[in-house]
């Protein structure tokens, strides 16, 4: 059973980017698949690692286009965008070196964040890019 879902009431309206938020909720669907399975370490490691490199990739990508875009909120979604990634690496370094478990109350804090990240701050941008023109631009020219 998914520890989060998808709705509609997350889309910001931008097919890429609601694409990339709903893997997020899959990343972290299987990351707590895999704590309740009581996966081994090193099962663990690779799931948290791939998590940070496609929140990595994500966060890029929407901070290139919000770039483009002249979005004026930028620079707050860029300081969320880099807590995020320094507070997930800290867990794996951290369960790296023994000193953390990593739990449900991790798996919450990845869901909470991620979805409270995009009500409270994503749908914000959801008008100035799909207001105007170009809307997009494919995923290989950003």
């Amino acid at each position: 059973m998914p520890v989060v879902s998808w709705d509609e009431k997350y889309s910001v309206k931008v097919p890429e980017i609601d694409a990339q938020h709903k893997r997020l909720f899959d990343l972290i669907n299987a990351f707590y698949e895999a704590i309740m399975a009581k996966q081994s370490a090193e099962g663990m490691k690779k799931i948290i690692h791939g998590l940070i490199q496609y929140t990595e990739f994500h966060f890029q990508y929407e901070e290139r286009l919000l770039e483009r875009f002249r979005y004026p909120g930028l620079d707050d979604q860029r300081r969320a965008h880099k807590a995020f990634v320094e507070k997930v690496t800290d867990f794996h370094n951290r369960f790296s070196e023994g000193k953390l478990l990593l739990t449900v109350e991790v798996t919450n804090f990845l869901k909470s964040w991620l979805v409270d990240h995009i009500l409270a701050s994503d749908l914000k941008y959801s008008e100035c890019l799909t207001s105007r023109t170009p809307l997009m631009q494919p995923l290989t020219s950003l």
